[in-house]
């Protein structure tokens, strides 16, 4: 990929967004297919259709990041790099997942329809996947490494 960070990578596939795609009570909107990034270096969506399985990836928001009503939070989506999003997906891959679900790249952030329908639900998404990848806030793990050495 060679945006340098998802905001890039949202806006680039914006038009993915626009697409209806078919929803299941209960399970994410879409998810990402691992494999055409690990193979293609592209972020291809699919439907969360049941059974599959996938893992989620939980990550660090910055606190003033959260105002999900600022014009300007694409800019500031998330401290999530294009690089922890390579290295997540390459995790889950190694793991033997076909399908990640990463909240900022699944929820359509320009979308309050669709925030309103998945925000609700995330806690869900986490417990019903079947494993959780999480990657620790960078500046907490400087100043836990700070204070160790």
């Amino acid at each position: 990929m060679s945006a340098t960070n998802i905001n890039e990578i949202l806006i680039h596939y914006e038009h993915i967004w626009s697409n209806k795609i078919e929803s299941y009570p209960g399970r994410p909107l879409r998810l990402v297919n691992i494999k055409s990034i690990v193979n293609n270096d592209k972020l291809v969506f699919i439907p969360s259709k049941p059974p599959l399985k996938y893992c989620t990836v939980s990550y660090v928001w910055i606190m003033d990041e959260r105002n999900l009503k600022s014009d300007y939070f694409l800019e500031r989506i998330s401290p999530f790099t294009v690089e922890s999003l390579i290295s997540a997906v390459h995790v889950c891959h190694e793991l033997g997942y076909d399908y990640v679900w990463i909240d900022a790249l699944c929820i359509n952030q320009r979308s309050s329809e669709e925030k309103e329908r998945e925000i609700p639900n995330m806690g869900k998404y986490y417990q019903d996947a079947t494993e959780c990848i999480i990657f620790p806030d960078e500046k907490l793990l400087r100043c836990f490494h700070r204070s160790w050495t």
